[in-house]
């Protein structure tokens, strides 16, 4: 039999299974049954305990599924991809190649842009009829999803050396209400990306 305990100490009670016997998930916190089923509680420390939560968070805010979890090489392709095409957009509405726009994606999945063109409102039309829109939204994800990993790693290095001022370094990613958010400046002909946890 396995007995799960919780605990406000967060404690959880491994048991082990007996060759022949029925599997049964109990949730009686009681040292009686505890005692009865021959049980190990294992304590987890206050720093553990954190230390988990901030692992689970910091990829548990992002909206993309987890499958777009990709590599850098995926995002550079799928960036000059979009490059290219937002050249050729430039051309067609008539914006210089020098005016800095920024593309990022809102909160109800519509293309974003702000720039120094009269044209961006232009821009931001074409953007969002066309299949490009799609291709920005993947690069919005893949960033984040690519920068939230980045951030894991490094919480999961420091963790080793010194898992209390781990916790203390990476505890802002446990704060309600945050996210990754990105921005693509396009510049000259090149998207440059930015991502924030704000």
């Amino acid at each position: 039999m396995i007995s799960t305990v919780t605990t406000n100490k967060y404690v959880q009670a491994i048991g082990f299974i007996q060759p022949g016997s029925e599997t049964k998930i109990s949730t009686d916190s009681s040292p009686s049954s505890m005692s009865s089923t021959g049980t190990d509680a294992v304590s987890i420390s206050n720093e553990g305990q954190q230390a988990s939560l901030i692992s689970t968070r910091l990829l548990s805010g992002l909206k993309a599924p987890i499958f777009l979890m990709a590599s850098k090489e995926n995002l550079l392709a799928l960036t000059s991809q979009t490059e290219n095409k937002l050249q050729k957009l430039y051309e067609q509405i008539g914006i210089s190649a020098n005016s800095q726009m920024d593309i990022s994606v809102g909160s109800d999945g519509a293309i974003l842009v702000n720039g120094q063109s009269p044209n961006y409102d232009a821009l931001a039309e074409a953007i969002n009829d066309d299949e490009l829109a799609n291709s920005i939204r993947g690069m919005s994800a893949m960033a984040a999803v690519l920068e939230a990993g980045e951030k894991h790693q490094e919480f999961s290095e420091a963790y080793k050396k010194d898992p209390i001022a781990a916790v203390d370094r990476f505890g802002y990613l446990l704060e309600d209400g945050h996210d990754y958010h990105v921005t693509f400046s396009m510049l000259n002909g090149h998207i440059d990306t930015n991502v924030a946890y704000i």
